[in-house]
C-alpha cells in the first residue's frame, strides 16, 4: 500500500462514520504556500497528515519511520492548526503486510499530533526513526519500549470486513457525536486565514 491509498481508505472510514472529510488532491497547486494536510473536514476542526512506514529492504520486520520524513513544513501546519485551539492528527500506515493478519498486519494508526510529539521526543534520545517490530532493540531504556506496535497500540485502527473500524475507546471518536455541519469554502477560508496569521 502506498501514502494515496492509504489516505482513500481513512477517508472512506471518516464518511462512513458521518464525517465529512476532504481529500486535498496533492499537487502543487493544491498545496500552496508549504502545503495543506491531506485530509480536512467540512464539519469539525480537525486536519490529519497521512506519512508511511519506510521498509528499506522491503521486509516488514524492517519497517521504521525515520522521523525527519514528517517535514518541516507540514510539522509547521499541524502545530499551527493545533496552537489554534483545534485538532491535528498524524496517520501513520505500513506499506507492507495483510491488514487483518495476526502474523506481519497491515497497520494504520491515527495518532493526535501532540501525543507524537511527546513519543518522538523520548524515542529521539535513542534512535533517530520509529522501528515497527517488537524485537528487542540496544538502546531501550529499562521497560520502555521504542517500538510503534507497543508504544501506538491505543491509536491503532482494526480492520473487518475489508475496511479499516475507528475503535470505540479510539480518542478521535469524541469528533464523531460533535459533527456540526460546515460548507466546505468555509473551512478552507478558516485554514487560509490561520496560514495567514501565523
Amino acid at each position: 500500500m502506498n501514502e494515496a491509498q492509504t489516505t482513500s481508505e481513512l477517508t472512506n472510514l471518516l464518511r462512513r462514520l458521518g464525517l465529512w472529510p476532504y481529500k486535498i488532491p496533492d499537487t502543487s497547486a493544491n498545496h500552496p504556500q508549504g502545503g495543506e494536510p491531506d485530509i480536512i473536514f467540512m464539519d469539525i476542526p480537525v486536519i490529519i497528515e497521512v506519512k508511511m512506514f519506510d521498509p528499506p529492504t522491503g521486509k516488514w520486520e524492517s519497517a521504521n519511520f525515520p522521523f525527519r520524513h514528517l517535514r518541516a513544513d507540514q510539522r509547521a501546519y499541524l502545530q499551527m492548526f493545533q496552537k489554534d485551539g483545534h485538532h491535528s492528527y498524524l496517520a501513520l500506515g505500513t506499506r507492507h503486510g495483510t491488514a487483518g493478519s495476526t502474523n506481519r498486519p497491515r497497520l494504520v494508526w491515527l495518532i493526535p499530533y501532540h501525543e507524537w510529539l511527546a513519543l518522538e521526543e523520548q524515542v529521539l534520545k535513542y534512535r533517530a526513526s520509529l522501528p515497527l517490530d517488537r524485537r528487542p532493540r540496544l538502546g531501550e531504556v529499562g521497560r520502555l519500549s521504542l517500538v510503534a506496535a507497543d508504544r501506538l497500540y491505543q491509536y491503532e485502527l482494526n480492520w473487518a470486513d475489508g475496511c479499516w473500524h475507528l475503535p470505540t475507546h479510539h480518542p478521535f471518536a469524541e469528533f464523531v457525536s460533535i459533527s456540526q455541519e460546515r460548507d466546505l469554502h468555509q473551512m478552507r477560508e478558516i485554514w487560509r486565514q490561520l496560514k495567514q496569521q501565523n
